[in-house]
């Protein structure tokens, strides 16, 4: 099966290489789609998301989709803009469904705003997670409900 991997806030593909590697052994083809919060809007890499996933549905056949974190998020937004992709499974790793606690407090701080821009502010933004679609696929959502603690 076709995989789309998409990382979290402040992480790159990198950070998702294991899992990748894990899913190719088991005989999956795994795919990367990076972003910059610092360099992009969010609705920027909306649009190029949901690029990407038309020319995922170009190739007949399931999809699965995983999401860490903002990842999730991104994932759970546009998957509504390729109805033509075969989404058999969207995976969501700590993808929040509403605002974080960290988030809110780290948009107080200027330095995550610049480094975060509207991606940060929408994680701390408790009405833009009810302007987000439920996902029209079936998905799985991986949370927890404590962060790391110290």
């Amino acid at each position: 099966m076709r995989v789309l991997l998409v990382h979290g806030l402040g992480r790159t593909p990198l950070s998702l290489q294991g899992l990748a590697r894990t899913l190719r052994q088991a005989g999956h083809h795994t795919r990367f789609f990076g972003y910059y919060a610092f360099a992009e809007h969010y609705d920027q890499i909306r649009l190029r998301l949901a690029s990407e996933l038309r020319s995922l549905a170009r190739d007949p056949g399931p999809v699965a989709l995983i999401g860490h974190s903002l990842g999730g998020l991104l994932l759970r937004h546009t998957v509504s803009e390729a109805p033509e992709l075969e989404v058999q499974r969207l995976i969501m790793l700590g993808t929040p469904n509403q605002p974080p606690r960290l988030a809110v407090r780290a948009n107080r701080w200027l330095p995550f705003r610049i480094f975060t821009r509207s991606c940060g502010h929408l994680l701390a933004d408790p009405s833009a997670y009810a302007r987000i679609p439920a996902p029209g696929v079936p998905y799985t959502l991986v949370a927890g409900t404590r962060g790391w603690r110290r």
